[in-house]
């Protein structure tokens, strides 16, 4: 994406978003006949590239003004979900397109159990001055979709998922990140290859990590499978599961994380059992949070833009404040490795 500039034109939107000049314009000018996810696409591209919006917010036809949101808080987090090393990012995101679209923002966590089950409703939903809500983390369980369902406010997911697939949502293709992730390790020559971090039952976002995990190793013709299973936010259980994983199968040459803050941990415990990283055993994150880079060694990972992430939740639930009726959409957003120093390629 090119750097902001003083003047910014259409021709610059319409060649970093990989669309035509006359698409860009309707977007723009908001004229009928284009599909949401292509507006939202030029909206998303104009204002990473600074172009001053034409419309006012004021002028918009959304009866939208105060957003409400949802963050996930595990039962067993360190810390509050606002400084949550992944969540806040998408927060400021959120926080920034409110700002720039006059609305105002309400927060509060929800608070969920190990399996991510909602272990209470929070009276946010029901607060008569929010018009929008946003649910960031969160598995929408058949509790919460009733609560919400009784509300009915227009709603989209962050990095959130539900089974009944009623909101709009907004998420990182994580299948295809994870499956970039290990074939990335496989071109490095490793061939034993451990994923550490989280559990079958886990939340979705995780499990598709895992899901690509296999299916990369899968379409490699790779039979062998290391789990290091255990919730990612217990520290104790990471170290010992890695330690178990690299005394038991001394062949493995590199571990997945399910994220930064996990392969960070992973690597204490491969260096308690005398492992260097990456010489003996590579680790890769997933993420690219501030762990990635404080990491000693720095973690390579992949990277995530949370901050668009938040954006365009947003602009997609001004979208969906201003057609109700539409079906709902699910726009998965794109990752690639940022490359450290914690990944060695293998001697032939």
């Amino acid at each position: 994406m090119q750097s902001k500039r003083t003047k910014v034109t259409l021709s610059d939107i319409a060649r970093e978003s990989g669309l035509s000049l006359s698409t860009v314009s309707l977007a723009l000018n908001e004229k009928p006949g284009l599909p949401l996810e292509t507006r939202l696409r030029v909206i998303h591209t104009a204002r990473q590239l600074g172009y001053p919006m034409r419309i006012a917010p004021a002028a918009r036809t959304t009866a939208l003004r105060t957003l409400g949101m949802l963050v996930k808080c595990s039962v067993g987090d360190e810390v509050p979900p606002t400084t949550n090393i992944f969540f806040s990012h998408v927060i400021a995101g959120i926080e920034s397109a409110c700002r720039q679209n006059n609305l105002s923002l309400m927060y509060s966590s929800l608070l969920v159990d190990g399996s991510d089950n909602t272990l209470e409703i929070p009276r946010l939903i029901s607060d008569p001055n929010v018009d929008g809500l946003l649910l960031v983390g969160n598995f929408v369980d058949q509790r919460l979709d009733d609560a919400l369902q009784q509300r009915g406010l227009p709603t989209l997911l962050v990095d959130a998922y539900c089974d009944s697939h009623r909101y709009d949502s907004v998420v990182t293709d994580n299948l295809e990140s994870a499956t970039l992730a290990v074939n990335y390790l496989l071109k490095c020559g490793h061939r034993h290859i451990a994923y550490v971090g989280s559990t079958p039952s886990n939340h979705l976002s995780f499990r598709y990590r895992r899901q690509g995990y296999q299916q990369a190793l899968s379409a490699a013709g790779i039979s062998e499978r290391y789990y290091g299973d255990c919730l990612h936010n217990d520290h104790a259980a990471i170290v010992a599961v890695t330690r178990k994983l690299l005394a038991e199968n001394p062949q493995i040459t590199a571990i997945l994380g399910c994220n930064d803050e996990v392969a960070q941990i992973a690597i204490h415990g491969a260096l308690d059992v005398g492992k260097r990283v990456p010489e003996d055993v590579s680790i890769m994150g997933f993420d690219n949070s501030s762990y990635a880079e404080i990491s000693l060694p720095p973690l390579t990972t992949m990277h995530i833009d949370k901050m668009s992430m938040g954006r365009l939740a947003v602009e997609m639930l001004l979208s969906r404040s201003e057609n109700p009726d539409q079906a709902p959409i699910t726009v998965s957003l794109h990752t690639h490795i940022v490359e450290r120093v914690s990944v060695t390629a293998l001697r032939p």
